[in-house]
């Protein structure tokens, strides 16, 4: 990796200021300082050098760019509206952007396999390929994710992609999936490479695509030939349709029918509430479930046959993806925390009408929400 911490010195080189300058910075940012500081003790270089927004960022870096042995545009960058369905500061209309979506094929790259954190291109971090900055720094900091594909522990030759260890099933769903599928459609790929800790899960997805994947106990490999793509931002009707076509097997042709999911022992349950709710659902022919005790198939079964979805906000939301278009939900969450636009972008993706219900300050099951759902079922 010696010849990658060159090309990331090389890359800072040309844009540090004098020393002089360098200086009267950093006396006022002592603690910054710091950071950088122990930052090039343990990984040899400050995260802010290694880390770029997108390849494209590189390609006037030859050297770098020597890594790159292919580029495809799949799909162009689009606006998608930001929606607000309830109170406070009031915005103007506007809308979001979503980045294009690449496909690359990448020589020598050392990928982390939990993570899915790459080093790329001669000791780069590409936030094109992570998601988002939020996603990899998250947990605290990529220093420990990155100084790991600086010590591959094995080599892999010929073309694959990684699938990361999930730690939430939306961004399983909403981001890694669609990603996934894209890679998959590279005519030379041989399969996927993911980690021994994949979780049953999400081991099942993969089984039920039908493709090669290699399962390692190793931390970071080195891939020959590395193929992965831009992951999305924000979801769009592409992600949508890549997982239901990828998925139409387990899904089912027609649906109708009412569910519950609460959120009961985890956080932002709502206590008695969702008790009395599910007991009120349950007289209205709905019934609750609980998506974790579900394999994967049955779950892609049970929710393309449904076509109302009352829960409470968290990671049930991914599954909108299998209803059908035109289905509805009903999404009850605090406002105050509220606000994901990434789920509200799927709502919109899939087709499917999403209305939400303030659970600010809900202790009782109140005569409001019972006319709300009642509306909504027989609506």
């Amino acid at each position: 990796m010696d010849k990658s911490k060159n090309l990331v010195k090389d890359w800072n080189s040309d844009q540090n200021p004098g020393l002089k300058k360098q200086v009267k910075f950093w006396k006022s940012r002592w603690r910054s300082l710091l950071m950088r500081s122990l930052e090039k003790v343990l990984i040899g270089e400050s995260l802010s050098s290694l880390v770029v927004q997108d390849l494209s960022s590189l390609s006037r870096h030859k050297s770098a760019m020597e890594y790159v042995e292919s580029i495809e545009l799949l799909e162009e960058s689009e606006l998608v509206p930001r929606t607000f369905q309830y109170g406070g500061r009031e915005f103007p209309n506007f809308k979001d952007t979503r980045r294009a979506i690449f496909r690359y094929q990448i020589k020598d790259a050392v990928v982390h396999l939990e993570s899915g954190l790459a080093n790329v291109c001669g000791g780069f971090m590409v936030e094109e390929l992570m998601g988002s900055l939020t996603a990899v720094f998250g947990g605290g900091t990529a220093v420990h994710e990155y100084a790991s594909t600086k010590k591959p522990t094995k080599r892999i030759k010929g073309y694959w992609t990684v699938l990361p260890t999930p730690r939430f099933y939306f961004h399983f769903i909403a981001q890694s999936l669609p990603t996934l599928l894209r890679a998959l459609e590279h005519t030379q790929l041989q399969g996927v490479i993911a980690s021994d800790a994949l979780p049953n899960w999400a081991r099942e997805s993969l089984s039920a695509l039908k493709i090669e994947v290699v399962y390692l106990p190793d931390k970071s490999v080195e891939i020959e030939h590395f193929v992965c793509c831009s992951v999305p931002q924000i979801t769009s009707s592409s992600d949508v349709n890549l997982l239901r076509t990828a998925y139409s097997d387990n899904l089912q042709k027609a649906g109708k029918g009412l569910a519950f999911i609460g959120r009961s022992g985890r956080n932002r349950n709502l206590g008695q509430v969702e008790h009395d709710l599910a007991i009120f659902i349950q007289s209205l022919g709905g019934v609750v479930i609980e998506p974790e005790s579900f394999r994967w198939e049955e779950e892609l079964e049970f929710f393309s046959g449904i076509d109302r979805l009352i829960f409470v906000y968290g990671s049930a939301s991914a599954n909108v993806v299998w209803m059908k278009p035109g289905s509805k939900v009903l999404v009850l969450c605090g406002y105050e925390s509220f606000s994901a636009q990434i789920e509200k972008s799927m709502f919109l993706a899939a087709s499917i009408s999403c209305t939400e219900y303030n659970t600010d300050g809900l202790t009782l099951l109140s005569d409001e929400l019972v006319e709300e759902i009642t509306h909504f079922v027989r609506d």
